[in-house]
């Protein structure tokens, strides 16, 4: 992703959907929906790079320790 572009979608952590309706201004995500669990909580949301990230760090333990920051 090139500096002042935004994803071409995000990661819903509630369900683990690819979501494609997001507002991304400069370099960070200010509104976001997941059409499939209703998520609406920017913070639930990550972009692929950081979801993969997670994923390696062992799935859902990789997860719980995001969302507890």
């Amino acid at each position: 992703m090139r500096p002042g572009e935004g994803p071409d979608y995000i990661v819903c952590l509630e369900c683990e959907t690819p979501c494609y309706t997001f507002e991304w201004r400069g370099s960070k995500l200010v509104e976001a929906f997941c059409e499939v669990c209703g998520n609406d909580d920017i913070d639930l949301f990550v972009t692929e790079e950081d979801f993969e990230a997670l994923s390696s760090e062992g799935s859902r333990d990789g997860f719980k320790e995001y969302l507890e920051e």
